[in-house]
């Protein structure tokens, strides 16, 4: 009854929002500028909610920065380049190959309409990437190497409990981040350097400033069609079952965007500590196929105890913070040597992989006896293979990989996009991970973070009834052989995610979202543990107006409602304003937004995607009763140099202390200040 009643009345108060909303959408039918992209957001917020560690974003902005200053000629060879941006589908990027080869030159972004399965929202967020001109292969001239150099600096203003502490934190609440970068050309070279908040600067135990360094270079000859990378770099092989290193794909408001293929080798400029390999790689094409190998040395945090008189390593480390004496001593405790290849055969339509990694560690991995860690990876060395496929037809495309790992297990994924109607497009998905299998750097469509003892089915839908009007939906269902951290028996859990698109006119989106997820978890029943099935629902409305060249607003609100098979019960919600200003003549862009979130309790808790500095996110998690705003501003100060700031309050209205731990602040409030500076030259 508790959560029918909180539901009726968090009902009630939607009511009265749409109505609001429904008014403020008729005043404003008449403007038609074109909207403000929010790529980021759309590929981001969702992935982030589900995901158990953050994402790695810097790559893929850094990609959309470079295609913005140098566009993709439409009629060129541009598969591949349309790809890069993880905007199109797979079926999307044949459908305007075809068109081409069947229409000739494009000529304007319009007459891609005519291509099945893209809309207005998708060409707008195409656009800015797009040029129209000669049919001449794209990537046979190199862009004009160009410099950068970018700083960034952050902290809470508030003290946290851990620098007050006698065995707390070293360091500064600071955050300071550095990265040059020289690219274009045959020769690319960077490093990139970051110091987290708590960590020592250039003193004990990080007498040489920064506590994480990377470098890179590469060189690239025969017009870029062999290349040798040195330092930091990136694998990502076939779906991600054995490697897949950066950011990747999964359940996302994307539904049919669920295909990740081959993509090789890249340098590494991020500041992750963990998520990429350190030594030399290269990579050679040839008229049909693509030959990789890498190998690296590298050093990685990970807990260390003794065992049986043997110094072993229970758990990886990858939070990538350093703050106290006992986080110090994990650092690069492990020495990390992996050995791998990659072959790939491309013709026509059709491609097939094949990929190998070898992967060993100077200590043993023995994790714990708990029941749930039964099938963990364990011992000083592990092998992986895979095969991996795709094959594109013309309303078809199917792909998928099969791998295996040393440890004795199989994990196979393998996928559908079709295309029955012009306006309907479906994605089906089929996940299978043995309890054996073990991959350490694998990132594949899945439920959980790991690639272990997962079986699922997903299936999604676009369907464009109108030329306003799009509607995505997906199911997923998965279950797990044994049992898990939260869980105390084998289990399983379904989500439905549904969503209805309304474009007017290309200066108002407005979107309805509606997502449940069911999914068991442990629960004490006397001196028993057993599951239980929890029950999560969300519902959000959304809309986004262009007023005019320099002024655009974003309004939500957003529900929550939680119950467990007990009848335990919490409820949230959550309304946004933003205002957003650009100026015409002069560099200078910011956002505003004044946000009130109240939850009766963390697992009801939301979340909102929030505009940041350069190549990098926030998406704060909002539980409890408060309200939260920030302020986020961009100028150029000279020809090539522009600047960031941000400023961002979050004010709890029931509570005295914000955080836990080390992380406790005495007080209501919690401010944080971000600023940046880029170079370029």
């Amino acid at each position: 009854m508790g959560f029918k009643g909180s539901f009726n009345r968090n009902y009630l108060r939607m009511k009265k929002f749409f109505l609001f909303v429904a008014t403020w959408l008729s005043c404003f039918l008449l403007w038609g500028q074109e909207a403000e992209l929010s790529m980021a957001e759309d590929l981001t917020e969702m992935l982030a909610e589900n995901s158990e560690e953050e994402l790695n974003m810097e790559e893929l902005t850094e990609t959309w920065e470079y295609f913005l200053e140098n566009p993709i000629n439409i009629n060129g060879d541009c598969a591949d380049q349309l790809r890069q941006l993880r905007i199109l589908t797979e079926l999307q990027v044949q459908g305007i190959v075809d068109y081409k080869n069947g229409n000739g030159p494009v000529l304007s972004i319009y007459e891609l309409v005519a291509v099945n399965g893209t809309d207005r929202a998708l060409l707008q967020k195409l656009a800015p990437f797009l040029t129209f001109g000669k049919s001449e292969s794209s990537g046979t001239t190199l862009p004009a190497s160009r410099g950068e150099l970018l700083f960034r600096t952050q902290r809470t203003i508030e003290k946290a409990k851990g620098y007050t502490t006698e065995n707390g934190y070293r360091g500064a609440p600071e955050k300071y981040y550095l990265r040059f970068k020289q690219s274009g050309g045959h020769l690319n070279y960077g490093i990139t350097a970051e110091k987290d908040p708590g960590e020592t600067f250039f003193r004990a135990p990080n007498q040489h400033g920064f506590d994480y360094y990377s470098l890179f270079a590469n060189y690239g000859f025969k017009n870029g069609k062999h290349r040798i990378y040195l330092g930091d770099y990136m694998v990502r092989t076939g779906q991600g079952l054995i490697a897949w290193q950066g950011f990747g794909s999964g359940k996302s408001a994307e539904v049919t965007r669920i295909y990740q293929g081959t993509q090789g080798l890249c340098s590494y400029t991020s500041a992750d500590e963990n998520r990429f390999f350190r030594g030399i790689a290269g990579e050679f094409t040839f008229k049909n196929s693509i030959l990789f190998f890498f190998h690296s040395e590298k050093k990685i945090d990970a807990n260390i105890e003794m065992h049986n008189g043997e110094t072993v390593f229970t758990s990886f480390q990858t939070s990538g913070l350093h703050r106290t004496s006992n986080e110090s001593a994990d650092k690069h405790s492990v020495k990390e040597n992996a050995n791998g290849l990659i072959f790939l055969f491309r013709k026509n339509n059709f491609s097939a992989g094949f990929s190998a990694i070898h992967t060993f560690f100077d200590k043993p991995r023995i994790p714990g006896n708990e029941a749930y860690q039964l099938f963990s990876f364990r011992g000083k060395q592990i092998i992986n293979a895979a095969t991996d496929y795709k094959w594109s037809l013309k309303k078809l495309f199917l792909f998928g990989e099969t791998a295996y790992s040393s440890s004795g297990g199989f994990a196979n994924l393998h996928g559908i996009l079709l295309k029955p109607a012009s306006q309907l497009e479906l994605s089906l998905l089929y996940r299978n991970f043995g309890q054996k299998y073990h991959s350490l750097y694998g990132q594949a469509f899945s439920e959980s973070s790991a690639i272990n003892d997962e079986q699922g089915f997903y299936a999604g839908a676009v369907f464009l009834p109108m030329a306003k009007i799009s509607i995505a939906a997906y199911h997923d269902f998965f279950r797990y052989r044994w049992l898990k951290y939260q869980t105390a028996s084998p289990s399983t859990g379904t989500e439905t995610f549904f969503q209805l698109n309304y474009i007017p006119s290309s200066a108002i989106n407005f979107y309805m979202r509606y997502f449940i997820e069911q999914k068991e978890k442990k629960t004490s029943e006397g001196q028993l543990e057993i599951n239980e099935t929890n029950t999560l629902q969300k519902f959000r409305l959304n809309l986004d107006i262009q007023v005019n060249d320099q002024w655009s607003l974003k309004s939500r609100a957003e529900f929550s409602g939680f119950k467990t098979e007990k009848g335990n019960a919490e409820n949230g919600m959550l309304l946004l304003q933003d205002i957003k200003y650009k100026a015409v003549r002069v560099p200078f862009s910011c956002q505003l937004r004044l946000l009130w979130f109240d939850t009766e309790g963390y697992n009801a808790r939301l979340y909102a995607y929030e505009n940041d500095l350069l190549h990098s996110y926030s998406i704060p998690v909002l539980s409890g009763k408060g309200v939260r705003a920030y302020l986020n501003a961009r100028i150029g100060i000279l020809k090539q140099t522009d600047l960031w700031l941000k400023l961002a309050r979050t004010q709890y209205l029931d509570q005295q202390t914000t955080g836990s731990g080390p992380d406790q602040i005495k007080g209501d409030k919690k401010t944080e200040i971000k600023f940046q500076i880029r170079f370029r030259f």
